[in-house]
Formats: structure tokens, C-alpha cells, sequence
């Protein structure tokens, strides 16, 4: 069980060591890809049946995004994948432009800070959750179950949602991102 956790642990402290010893353009360059990411996870999840849904669910992520459910509709995904990627892209430049704006080097500050916040709470409330997968796992001996093996695939679960929270909250909180006038100055 121990094994399990220590990967997860590996490769969590792995990536919060990069975003921390990060520069500006590494910074930048991951935010863009955790943007990327999030539409990608917004389209995965609306794209069959609820395409009505991608403007509403784009706009709470990236607000001011320009972008119509007209420009989406259709039967390419990947086209209409790629053009809200490219619409978020600006929303998320326009964000980084105002932040700079307000003092040099907010933005890159703010995204910092930010990822790592979102990484240790997660993290914190992924390894609670392993916690309970694990009394979980014990108990599929009734059940004839290797517990190892429902260990590992349920945690790999818990980690992969994991990994989409991350995204999905590091987004949210840089785009909901509002500096106090005071401490912009700073």
C-alpha cells in the first residue's frame, strides 16, 4: 500500500518543485498548458449530448472569453476544441495583462503562488482520501478481491481526479484573481 502512495507523493513533489523553482516563462508556459487542459477536460465531459453546455462551462473558467455556441456547434471537435483553446489562450493573456499591469511580475507571482496553493490542498485532501480507499480495500477480502488491486486502481482514480482538480482550481482562482489596491503597490 505504502508503494502506491509513495509514487503519487514522488511525482506531486516532482511537479511542485518545477512550478516552485520555475521561471517567468516556464511559469507562463504552464499556466497555457493547464488552460489548454481545462478546455480539454471541459469538452470531454460536455462534447456528447450537452454541447449547449461548453460556452456556459469555457465562460465560468475563462469570463469575457469570446466565444458563441455557434462558433462550437457542429461535428468537429477538434476544431471546435482547438478555437475555444485558442479564444481561452487570449482570455488568459488579457488576464496576465492586467495583472502586469497593476505591478511587473504580479502575474507570474499570482500563478505561482497560486499552483501551489491548489497542489498542497489537494494533495493534503488526496492523501485523506487514500486513507478511507484503504479501510475500503480491506474490506474487499469478503468479496474475494486482491485488496493491492483495488487499492492501486481506485488511487490511481482519486489521483488522475486529482491531477483535473488541480487544473480546473488553478485556473479558476487565477481567472477569479483580484489583487488588494493596496498590496499591488507592495
Amino acid at each position: 500500500f505504502d508503494e502506491v502512495l509513495a509514487l503519487q507523493r514522488e511525482d506531486t513533489y516532482r511537479r511542485r518543485d518545477a512550478t516552485l523553482r520555475s521561471d517567468a516563462d516556464a511559469t507562463l508556459a504552464e499556466l497555457k498548458e493547464v488552460a489548454s487542459g481545462v478546455v480539454r477536460d471541459i469538452f470531454e465531459a460536455n462534447w456528447e449530448g450537452k454541447q449547449e453546455q461548453l460556452v456556459p462551462k469555457l465562460s465560468a473558467f475563462f469570463p469575457g472569453i469570446e466565444l458563441t455556441a455557434a462558433q462550437l456547434s457542429g461535428g468537429d471537435r477538434a476544431a471546435a476544441e482547438a478555437q475555444a483553446a485558442t479564444a481561452a489562450a487570449a482570455t488568459l493573456d488579457g488576464k496576465l495583462a492586467s495583472l502586469e499591469a497593476t505591478r511587473a511580475g504580479l502575474g507570474v507571482e499570482s500563478a505561482r503562488y497560486l499552483r501551489l496553493l491548489q497542489t498542497d490542498n489537494l494533495w493534503k485532501a488526496h492523501m485523506k482520501a487514500m486513507n478511507f480507499v484503504k479501510d475500503f480495500a480491506g474490506l474487499k477480502v469478503y468479496a474475494q478481491e486482491d485488496p493491492l488491486n483495488v487499492y492501486r486502481e481506485e488511487g490511481l482514480k482519486l489521483y488522475d481526479d486529482m491531477q483535473s482538480a488541480l487544473r480546473r482550481n488553478t485556473i479558476y482562482s487565477f481567472m477569479m484573481y483580484e489583487p488588494k489596491a493596496g498590496a499591488a503597490a507592495e
